[in-house]
């Protein structure tokens, strides 16, 4: 028998006699393999697996409306409000809406026991920067309210805001309010409030 020496102890020790192959029989499979026979599939121990969860994105309101929103002295109607938090084109003339004291299609509802007296509300036709400036002012304050504050809306909002006074000083107002309205319909197709990221084709479409 060959010997080999232990780096250990120094002296010759037996070498041990080297493995043989292990065949299945024909009909099963075969394994040529210096390794044990592993165990069959139902036997094996299941390998833990890691999964991965994405973070979960900062919810985009805080809170929604659940009842007509009150701002000044505009009445917002819930519907056009959780238009308006969901990136959809509303019409501004919607948000410079104050009812008359007293009308004829005035109708008294009771809610909880209160008294109620609700008119019917016709949205304010945009005429002049200043109508797109209280209308715009009212619908910024619902935004600035009720998104979370990772939107950035305030800022977003006030660059707009500052943008369109720049073009009512240079151009006619029935062209800015023109530009507004295809502006705010296109960014409602994105799903965003993208204000700051003006559409200068449609820019110089409308201005030149």
């Amino acid at each position: 028998m060959t010997a080999y020496i232990n780096p250990q102890y120094g002296h010759p020790a037996p070498v041990p006699p080297p493995l043989q192959p292990h065949t299945q029989p024909v009909g099963q499979a075969a394994y040529n393999t210096t390794m044990s026979t592993p165990l069959p599939i139902n036997q094996q121990q299941a390998i833990p697996s890691t999964t991965y969860s994405r973070p979960e994105p900062p919810p985009l309101a805080v809170g929604l409306p659940t009842e007509d929103v009150v701002i000044g002295k505009c009445i917002i109607p819930k519907d056009v409000a959780m238009s308006a938090l969901q990136g959809s084109y509303v019409n501004l003339g919607k948000f410079a809406m104050s009812p008359a004291i007293h009308q004829e299609n005035d109708t008294i509802t009771v809610r909880n026991g209160k008294f109620s007296l609700s008119s019917k509300l016709t949205p304010k036709h945009i005429a002049s920067y200043s109508d797109w400036y209280t209308a715009w002012t009212n619908y910024e304050e619902l935004l600035c309210t009720y998104l979370h504050p990772s939107v950035g809306i305030q800022s977003k909002c006030a660059e707009y805001r500052r943008f369109i006074q720049k073009c009512e000083a240079s151009y006619k107002w029935h062209a800015v309010y023109s530009f507004d309205t295809q502006f705010r319909l296109e960014l409602s197709k994105k799903g965003g409030f993208g204000f700051k990221d003006i559409d200068m084709v449609l820019y110089r479409t409308t201005f030149t």
